[in-house]
């Protein structure tokens, strides 16, 4: 099979990519398995994984196990979009920042993203 004729199936990055982003608002496994469109074993699969990398972190919240993304899957997510972003654009400058709030690798148009996309900052409040 062609690169060209590959069908809309997701790589693992993109996968990861997929529950980090989803996992910013601080999500249950089934919350996570519905966002990021995921089995249960695809996710038993790579939550574990993003865990122990410290991508996402596991609390309990009123006795609930809630997947929050941490600081280091927020930059993922930055360094994520930035290369997609320069694959979908070309070259780029490398003295220009490819990365800003808002910039259009988060729209509707970017290669792999079906979704508009965007980090959230961090506050105390979506800590617990």
């Amino acid at each position: 099979m062609l690169v060209n004729e590959r069908k809309n199936s997701r790589g693992k990055i993109e996968i990861l990519a997929d529950i980090i982003y989803h996992c910013q608002e601080g999500l249950k496994k089934t919350h996570i398995m519905l966002r990021a469109n995921l089995g249960y074993e695809q996710l038993c699969y790579y939550l574990p994984h993003l865990v122990n990398t410290g991508l996402v972190t596991q609390v309990i919240v009123a006795g609930s196990v809630i997947y929050r993304t941490t600081e280091n899957g927020r930059e993922f997510l930055k360094n994520y979009y930035n290369i997609m972003n320069l694959i979908a654009h070309g070259n780029v400058d490398s003295n220009q920042k490819i990365f800003e709030h808002g910039n259009d690798c988060l729209s509707d148009k970017f290669p792999g993203n079906n979704l508009r996309r965007q980090i959230l900052p961090i506050h105390e409040k979506n800590l617990i």
